[in-house]
């Protein structure tokens, strides 16, 4: 028997699959319990009797395809009753019933990025479904977004305004995160370099999500968006750090061409990355801990780093904004033994390999941020 309701495992699968059409199996952690979300999904491989919805349906949830570490599940014909029931049956027949998923390698790594990044914000609490979305316009400036960030993915973002957009402006994106007056750019490396952002489709994509945000959001068109990137592990972030450290100082032509992003902020695949993933939706926070670290002589506005106690400048990393760390580190450069670096627990690694050891490092657990938040 298989529980189809709100939050349910099976519930979460369908939603997903209904946006991403395929799902790689070896990602279905970033969900939650990766052993409870591997059952789900074993009994969804058969015929179940289907809980909590009206009528007796029995039915064949899930195929999947593909050999070892390339396995994908998808729904099948037999689901689409519950498609029904969601609301996301046009949208999925339109999007995944006319046509095979191509078996091109290029696009299939495309799909999964898309697919991750569309998991990691279920599980972060946002929402993701196209066919629940405010529709972006293009006509009029009107707040069609809140305050609560909502991920619109790229086809929506490359098509907004009707306009025929080439794929390969926007091969990199994998979609937008928009609230009202703020909007980032979301990719998702896995396990590849991305040093520079700045070629041809990423400066496309940072002005096309700057228009939606100006006619949808509260934004303004000639504004330079955030952007959000995930990975599969913080070594990639530590591989990309040191790997642009060593072009920047070789070619001038690294450090006058600069970046599209100011900030990029950075977030794992896994449920770290989905626990700071959801605390974005409290653009203040990082704010809030520096206050109630710090006494306000201390704080420190303006500069790169954050504060000043007892002869160390403080940065903090609670953002997780990777191109902001790859600045401190040249200012850190000269005298390490003089600044410090506050960060999560789960990043000190991270933090110890892009600086060694003489840059003092602070941690704050994920469970003390949360638990101020519930009280």
């Amino acid at each position: 028997m298989i529980h189809f309701k709100p939050s349910s495992q099976a519930y979460n699968i369908i939603a997903l699959l209904s946006v991403t059409g395929e799902f790689p199996l070896t990602s279905i952690g970033i969900l939650g319990s990766r052993q409870t979300y591997e059952n789900t999904v074993r009994r969804m491989l058969t015929p179940q009797r289907i809980a909590d919805v009206e009528g007796d349906i029995t039915c064949k949830l899930l195929n999947v395809s593909g050999m070892n570490g390339r396995r994908k599940i998808r729904l099948t014909k037999e689901a689409l009753p519950l498609l029904e029931l969601t609301g996301a049956k046009e949208y999925y027949c339109e999007n995944f019933m006319k046509s095979n998923p191509s078996s091109n390698s290029k696009h299939a790594t495309r799909s999964a990025r898309f697919a991750e990044s569309v998991a990691m914000f279920l599980a972060a609490g946002y929402e993701f479904r196209p066919y629940k979305l405010p529709q972006l316009q293009c006509n009029d400036s009107k707040l069609i977004v809140g305050r609560e960030p909502l991920f619109y993915p790229a086809k929506i973002i490359k098509t907004f305004d009707n306009s025929d957009v080439k794929k390969t402006g926007f091969t990199r994106m994998t979609g937008a995160l928009l609230a009202r007056n703020r909007a980032y750019v979301v990719y998702n490396t896995q396990d590849e370099l991305m040093k520079g952002f700045d070629n041809g489709g990423e400066i496309k994509a940072d002005i096309t999500v700057s228009q939606i945000a100006a006619f949808n959001a509260g934004g303004n068109s000639f504004n330079h968006n955030p952007a959000i990137m995930f990975g599969n592990s913080n070594g990639i972030v530590a591989t990309m750090f040191n790997t642009y450290n060593k072009l920047y100082e070789k070619y001038k032509s690294v450090r006058k061409r600069g970046t599209t992003y100011e900030s990029v902020h950075f977030f794992t695949l896994d449920s770290n990355g989905v626990r700071q993933l959801r605390l974005m939706k409290y653009p203040d926070l990082e704010k809030q801990i520096l206050a109630a670290t710090f006494k306000e002589e201390e704080l420190i506005h303006g500069y790169i780093y954050n504060a000043y106690r007892k002869g160390i400048y403080w940065f903090s990393f609670l953002s997780t904004d990777i191109a902001l760390l790859q600045r401190y580190g040249r200012v850190v450069k000269e005298a390490p033994e003089q600044y410090g670096v506050i960060c999560f627990e789960h990043q000190r690694d991270l933090i110890r390999e892009c600086f060694g050891e003489k840059v003092k490092v602070a941690t704050i657990t994920l469970d003390a941020v949360e638990k101020g938040l519930s009280e």
